[in-house]
């Protein structure tokens, strides 16, 4: 039972959390990132209940990781904070 990865949150002044993960090398492209995904955010909504939603900052050039965001619900936001070289995306509850 080794850890294939890690997701973590980090929590924007009560209001959103912010996601990001990392899978170990061997592990990608197997459907375990949407899988990873999708259980850390409905976890993280039931343990923040203040937050609205769940933002991922995507590298432009990691379609992987873009896909596995879209594939767990994630949709395109051009709302908030920007990075020059992400993609913002939003979950909401």
């Amino acid at each position: 039972n080794n850890p294939i990865g890690q997701v973590r949150f980090e929590i924007n002044q009560n209001v959103s959390a912010e996601i990001s993960i990392f899978l170990v090398k061997g592990f990608t492209g197997r459907g375990l990132g949407v899988a990873s995904i999708n259980q850390s955010c409905r976890l993280a909504f039931e343990s923040f209940q203040e937050a609205s939603c769940i933002v991922a900052f995507v590298r432009k050039d990691n379609f992987a990781s873009l896909r596995a965001f879209e594939k767990a619900g994630f949709q395109a936001d051009n709302t908030g904070s920007q990075r020059a070289e992400h993609f913002r995306l939003m979950l909401s509850r």
